[in-house]
């Protein structure tokens, strides 16, 4: 009698099974809704984010605020520039003066984490002249364009400037106007694509074909599945200047919601030749 109520007892337990199975364990992101960070971006397949450190410039990237699901992309006055159907999704941040193109955009990642941060003395970034800006300096002088040389100038003022808000958005905005997708593959180390985190710059200078335009793209979320392939969520503003987006792949360049590196380089492949770089 005993054997025959283990049996039935056990046969509940594998019907119940079958009728509801225990959800899996994968680390795949839920697709719990719209997504309200980049961090909440699901995953595909079985790929799995890759570990950041928290409280680090990579793990700030990947924790970047989304705009509502169905945010079309805007230019620095007000022009939709693409629909919502045509991006994965929309940087949360203000819209962009007319200064802020692609290479801005990496710069004022960068310069905002270190602001928020307190770490004030390495928020300096070079003009294409080769000039360093730095935001110390900025609170105690003045950054001038010499009009004869074309280079940016400085001049060391008797009374320091109060670090506001206000003022940190000058110094961007003037960091902006005289950086460019060139200044930053100058100044920035290259990365190679095995050690690639979130934060680094895919940079297409185009600095030796005449008229060209560069671009800077930035790598915002990374995921890998267990035989150590990886994919990639990548942002960018362009010109005009316009919101922080993520683009879409096509079924050639990725999978879903990430690009393959391969893929990737396809989409940007008309700015030409590239390479990865970080800021130290």
């Amino acid at each position: 009698m005993k054997l025959i109520q283990i049996f039935i007892s056990a046969l509940i337990i594998l019907t119940v099974s079958i009728l509801h199975p225990v959800p899996s364990m994968a680390q795949n992101t839920p697709d719990t809704g719209p997504a309200l960070s980049i961090d909440m971006i699901p995953t595909t397949l079985d790929y799995t984010r890759v570990h950041l450190e928290k409280n680090t410039y990579p793990d700030y990237v990947r924790h970047l605020p989304l705009k509502p699901s169905g945010s079309d992309v805007f230019s620095w006055d007000g022009q939709v520039v693409h629909d919502a159907d045509s991006v994965l999704a929309v940087i949360d941040w203000p819209r962009p003066t007319k200064v802020q193109q692609c290479a801005d955009v990496a710069i004022r990642l960068n310069a905002e984490f270190l602001y928020k941060k307190g770490n004030l003395q390495n928020i300096k970034y070079k003009s294409l002249s080769g000039v360093e800006i730095s935001f110390t300096k900025w609170l105690e002088g003045k950054y001038s364009l010499n009009k004869k040389t074309q280079n940016v100038a400085y001049k060391i003022s008797d009374q320091r400037i109060e670090n506001t808000d206000e003022v940190f958005e000058e110094y961007l905005n003037f960091v902006m106007t005289y950086a460019n997708s060139a200044s930053l593959s100058r100044d920035l180390k290259i990365v190679f694509e095995k050690n690639l985190i979130p934060g680094d710059l895919f940079i297409q200078p185009n600095v030796f074909e005449k008229g060209g335009v560069g671009h800077v793209s930035v790598i915002l979320d990374m995921c890998e599945n267990s035989d150590g392939e990886k994919l990639y969520l990548f942002g960018f503003g362009f010109i005009p200047a316009q919101d922080f987006h993520l683009h879409l792949p096509s079924s050639q360049q990725g999978y879903e919601k990430w690009f393959t590196l391969d893929g990737y380089k396809d989409l940007v492949a008309g700015f030409g030749k590239g390479n990865f770089h970080r800021f130290n």
